[in-house]
């Protein structure tokens, strides 16, 4: 709810003059206003300057009551593991039936001198889901184990728009595993990520690839018929390919991957 007040608050500033203050907390905070303007149906941009801070300040307020205004996650190039300019995306991501109207970064991603795999290099360090897929796993990044209650769930923080606009804050974790025919099951370590021993990392077309080393086994996999890839239930899938001591396999259209170190190998075998 204070989100949602303070977004208003800076929305309401459009119709005051160039300078006003707005209460953070209880305190009463100088606020310059620099720019205000519709550049959208239901969308206002407002651009400002808090000289106390000093801080600039860039918002935009989007009626989602709106039928042709959305909010859709992406990621660098498409693709786990790519950087991509900001103006690169709002083109790319640009066509007669899907306007870009403003884009911003809403991640902490992997980046040079962090000590990772360069394959890693911007990635996101926690999870990403673009329309209905993951892209990567939420995981332990950059929890502390701070406090208890609101506390802990106020460590990571991601937003969420479900299907029908309704936005959530709130923390998530992630558990995922493989289920074979004799009811037997091993947990999805990672989504995308570099597969370590003793591990099973699903792969899929955010990576195009498995990213993992010839000691152990991929098995590529598809829906059956008339299912589909999603989050938050089971997807019954049928075997397409095993690939075993190779890595680096390819992935059709469609195909996730499955791929296994260890005793994730011999479980896949």
């Amino acid at each position: 709810m204070k989100k949602e007040l303070f977004v208003f608050a800076l929305s309401a500033l459009c119709g005051l003059s160039a300078e006003a203050t707005i209460n953070i907390a209880g305190v009463e905070k100088q606020v310059d206003t620099l720019e205000c303007r519709t550049v959208g149906p239901g969308v206002q941009y407002v651009r400002m300057h808090m000289p106390e801070y000093p801080l600039d300040v860039y918002t935009m307020t989007i009626d989602l009551n709106n039928p042709y205004n959305d909010v859709d996650a992406f990621i660098g190039k498409n693709h786990a593991g790519s950087t991509e300019a900001m103006t690169s995306a709002y083109t790319r991501l640009s066509t007669p039936e899907h306007q870009s109207i403003g884009s911003i970064n809403g991640n902490f991603w992997i980046v040079s001198g962090q000590n990772m795999d360069d394959r890693l290099l911007g990635q996101p360090h926690s999870g990403c889901i673009v329309n209905g897929e993951i892209a990567t796993e939420p995981n332990g990044w950059n929890r502390a184990g701070r406090g208890d209650e609101i506390e802990k769930l106020q460590e990571i923080g991601f937003v969420v728009l479900d299907q029908d606009k309704k936005m959530w804050i709130d923390d998530m974790n992630f558990e995922a595993k493989v289920i074979n025919a004799a009811n037997e099951s091993f947990a999805i370590a990672e989504v995308n990520r570099i597969r370590n021993e003793n591990e099973i990392v699903l792969y899929n077309h955010f990576t195009g690839q498995t990213t993992s080393d010839i000691d152990g086994t991929d098995v590529l996999i598809k829906p059956v018929e008339g299912a589909s890839w999603g989050l938050n239930k089971d997807v019954e899938c049928v075997v397409t390919r095993i690939v075993q001591s190779k890595g680096g396999t390819e992935l059709e259209e469609g195909e996730y991957a499955l791929s296994g170190n260890g005793t994730g190998a011999e479980f896949l075998n």
